[in-house]
């Protein structure tokens, strides 16, 4: 049976799949405070994250392609993975994971990425693309971590993690940067039809970046919260859809629930929950802000495409 399409065509790997059950239990872990030398890049100690990133002012977004290639035996069992980053065609990045580990997209030209391996458990970490410099933000053995995301202040970590053993959901945790401290944002999600047992979970941020979207995808549909960080209120849309692209203040874009591609798109009002066809079949997509207005970028069977929608 053919997986879903848009399982399979995700864009950057950030999600990765695993068997998730309910299960509330806060995530317990600490912010690695141990000291370590400075790189031959003359970097910081690489647990001083925070102060190390708001030291000087922040640049303009860097354009970064984020790849996390699959590392294959010879009977095609996926044995680790490649993480690579690229500014302007050049490899700026490379590191071998672990087969269980993930990658996010930039945020503050920062990229969060991570691994989990029998012997040393979870580790998150944070790349910055501005001054090539490497950090540890989160060790534990006690959780499963499937997924990561920085706040656009980048003082804050949002962390997706299941319970090592029987992989129960244990929702997503805001950890303090500055602090250490953590709180559970976002509670686990419940089985529910049409969508079934979630098996995978993406974390990704609004298009004006201050509304954290949590898909949890089950096998054939996904449904969406968004978090808002300030007053803690989440928003749930539970009408089945595919991968999503992005949000915006009023709308949520996605890929319809399709078995193969390309794949329609579709956006989902999130006041009254109606979805619009938009006519476009596509590849791939992403979700743009020109001049304040949402534009969708889509890879058609036609070339690229922009809908203004």
């Amino acid at each position: 049976m053919r997986a879903s399409a848009w399982v399979l065509h995700a864009g950057p790997p950030l999600v990765m799949l695993a068997a998730i059950v309910g299960g509330s239990v806060v995530l317990q872990g600490h912010i690695l405070r141990t000291a370590a030398a400075a790189s031959v890049r003359s970097c910081p100690p690489e647990s001083t994250f925070y102060a190390a990133v708001h030291r000087a002012q922040r640049r303009a977004p860097i354009d970064t392609a984020v790849a996390l290639p699959s590392k294959l035996s010879a009977t095609g069992e996926v044995v680790g993975r490649t993480l690579a980053l690229r500014v302007a065609g050049s490899l700026v990045k490379q590191v071998d994971l672990a087969p269980e580990s993930f990658a996010s997209e930039p945020v503050g030209n920062v990229v969060v990425y991570g691994q989990v391996d029998g012997r040393n458990g979870s580790n998150i970490r944070a790349y910055d693309v501005e001054t090539g410099c490497d950090f540890a933000l989160f060790a534990s053995t006690n959780v499963a971590v499937r997924g990561a995301l920085v706040s656009a202040g980048l003082d804050a970590l949002y962390v997706h993690s299941v319970a090592v053993g029987n992989r129960a959901d244990r929702g997503i945790e805001r950890i303090d940067l500055t602090t250490g401290s953590s709180r559970l944002a976002i509670p686990p999600l419940a089985a529910a039809e049409p969508f079934g047992i979630t098996f995978a979970t993406g974390l990704r941020w609004s298009a004006a970046g201050d509304e954290l979207a949590v898909q949890s995808c089950g096998i054939h549909a996904c449904r969406t919260r968004v978090l808002d960080p300030t007053t803690g209120d989440i928003q749930l849309a539970d009408q089945p859809h595919g991968q999503l692209i992005g949000l915006t203040a009023d709308r949520l874009f996605a890929f319809d629930t399709c078995d193969e591609m390309p794949c329609p798109l579709e956006s989902v009002d999130r006041s009254s929950g109606s979805v619009t066809k938009l006519g476009i079949d596509a590849f791939a997509a992403r979700l743009e802000l020109v001049a304040g207005s949402p534009v969708l970028v889509a890879d058609t069977p036609a070339g690229s495409r922009e809908i203004k929608p």
